[in-house]
């Protein structure tokens, strides 16, 4: 009713029918990702390379009730890197701001708002998302003390281990793995158009 068509998130470890199946049915695959774990029975890792550490002024908050809109925009600006988010894009920024679910966190570098990150504890995993760093900021260590900061609320929630996601070969997975993250798997989402949703 919305107009779009159909996405199925598929395991690797899945049948390999299951890709047949979903080919002869219209499915074309547009996304992977691979899914990064670090293990957290002993706490937040605290030995990072040295040009990882955070400059000493980048500070994270957790997101106050009436910063929400805030996390909204940097995320959407910070996904986009030099260019204007589009309006779908400031649109999932605010969806995923007003959800009840995750703590939301703030990175700012000198008082400015620099970039944000989420992190949503359920069943002893730690997911952490919304990794957006302004252009003018990165490099300065945002996203280390974001993780950094994330990781410690897993911990304190109880969680054994934490989970993020990255573009295979990206930075971002570099990054990760710089920061004691390994990849797990490399899940795969194939999408159905909402015409041969109708056929």
């Amino acid at each position: 009713e919305r107009g779009d068509g159909t996405n199925v998130t598929v395991c690797p470890l899945a049948d390999p029918s299951l890709f047949a199946l979903l080919g002869s049915r219209g499915y074309v695959p547009v996304e992977m990702e691979n899914v990064l774990v670090m293990p957290l029975a002993d706490g937040v890792p605290t030995e990072l390379p040295t040009n990882l550490e955070p400059a000493d002024e980048v500070e994270v908050h957790i997101c106050a009730e009436d910063e929400r809109d805030d996390w909204a925009r940097i995320a959407a600006k910070g996904f986009a890197d030099d260019k204007e988010p589009s309006q779908d894009e400031y649109d999932v920024g605010t969806m995923v701001a007003h959800r009840p679910d995750t703590v939301l966190l703030l990175a700012t570098v000198d008082g400015e708002l620099a970039g944000t990150g989420e992190v949503l504890t359920v069943g002893g995993v730690g997911y952490l998302s919304g990794d957006a760093t302004l252009m003018q900021y990165r490099g300065s260590g945002v996203q280390t003390a974001l993780q950094r900061e994330r990781l410690r609320i897993a911990v304190e929630s109880g969680c054994d281990v934490a989970i993020t996601e990255s573009i295979p070969g990206s930075r971002s997975q570099r990054n990760q793995e710089r920061r004691g993250f390994r990849v797990a798997y490399t899940r795969f989402e194939v999408h159905r158009a909402l015409s041969a949703d109708r056929t």
